[in-house]
């Protein structure tokens, strides 16, 4: 997989971290070590599918930990304050809760 190129996708949806980028380019390689952990971290052998996480209004949060939909944390599941998304959210693509559809 091309980590560069995947951060750069991300980075065109995302416009603040997209400055944030601008400001600190030193921090690439730190965001595409977490971005890979993130994607070899499993989940107790379950698969993430966060099916309604990807076109929530809510799903872009602070990196590292809430910046992508794939991730446990969101704008309502706030890292160091929450557990994280719900499991059947999470692993099972159950619809959140506090879901509302990004307008587009």
């Amino acid at each position: 997989m091309d980590w560069e190129k995947k951060l750069d996708e991300h980075l065109e949806k995302n416009a603040e971290m997209r400055e944030f980028f601008k400001k600190h380019p030193e921090r690439r390689a730190m965001y595409i070590q977490k971005m890979k952990e993130s994607e070899n971290a499993g989940g107790g052998g379950k698969s993430r599918n966060p099916v309604y996480c990807k076109t929530c209004i809510f799903r872009h949060g602070e990196p590292p930990f809430a910046d992508l939909p794939e991730k446990a944390y969101c704008l309502i599941f706030e890292h160091g304050k929450t557990n994280g998304k719900p499991h059947e959210v999470y692993y099972e693509g159950a619809e959140c809760d506090f879901y509302e559809k990004e307008k587009g």
